[in-house]
């Protein structure tokens, strides 16, 4: 296997956030792209037009690149690396947090997993540069190419196994998507009572930084932490028109009298 050059050429497979998002670092960062490849005609259109290469409809029209990446859902990307079995002088890799390298490993002979452990959106900015990516190759020169190549788009970059990245992304979800679902659900009772939601944002922010240092648990306030039984109530009472955040409010109250 070769080394890898200070910049490679990839193929895009998939046209949603992660591949608009990954292919604009890419480019941003010197790599060329050879192509995109998606479902999704008018999506994929628009991302070859982003990053200044060629949409194909069929992938028997592509040449091989030195990368490809799979930007689909879990659920494709078995399916997917099927119809690349044949490409054997590329490093195909997928993008997912929950699923295991061997998804490829039954397909294709050079594989790995590039995963950026960050919400990403198509149409919003990212700082690459503090993104963690987790790497994962079926071979140490793959590895180390998918290093290589990570390391020209990030800072934060680190080898990680198949069961361990499935561990971050659990982890991930609970921090990101959960809380942005609670705070969903704060924006609809402001909403709901008039209330300024942005009022909340500088008590957000502050508790965003204090969770950069020390042990969240010890960073821990409010009426459950004190057994404030007298203002859990009166929350509650408050709550009686919102059932969902009223569980969780209970649900998450709990918790923390527990721990």
């Amino acid at each position: 296997m070769e080394a890898l050059s200070s910049h490679i050429t990839f193929l895009m497979i998939g046209s949603g956030n992660m591949a608009f998002s990954l292919g604009k670092a890419l480019v941003r960062h010197g790599h060329k792209p050879s192509g995109v490849f998606s479902r999704n005609a008018t999506t994929g259109t628009e991302l070859a037009k982003i990053l200044e290469t060629t949409f194909y409809p069929d992938l028997h029209q592509v040449k091989e690149p030195d990368m490809v990446f799979l930007c689909v859902s879990d659920t494709q990307i078995a399916s997917v690396s099927e119809l690349l079995k044949d490409w054997k002088d590329c490093i195909i890799c997928h993008c997912s947090g929950a699923m295991p390298l061997s998804v490829l490993v039954k397909s294709v002979s050079q594989c790995g997993v590039f995963y950026p452990l960050q919400t990403v959106q198509k149409n919003v900015p990212m700082n690459w540069n503090s993104v963690p990516i987790l790497i994962e190759g079926k071979a140490k020169e793959i590895e180390i190419k998918l290093l290589t190549l990570a390391n020209t788009l990030s800072g934060n970059v680190a080898v990680c196994d198949s069961k361990m990245r499935a561990q971050y992304h659990l982890a991930a979800v609970v921090v990101n998507n959960f809380t942005t679902h609670l705070i969903a659900l704060a924006q609809d009772y402001c909403s709901n009572h008039q209330l300024d939601f942005k009022i909340l944002l500088p008590l957000l922010n502050e508790t965003m930084l204090r969770l950069q240092t020390g042990n969240a648990k010890d960073r821990q306030t409010g009426p459950a932490v004190r057994n404030d039984n007298v203002t859990i109530e009166r929350h509650l009472q408050l709550l009686k028109e919102q059932p969902a955040l009223e569980k969780l409010y209970r649900l998450f109250t709990d918790s923390i009298q527990q721990k």
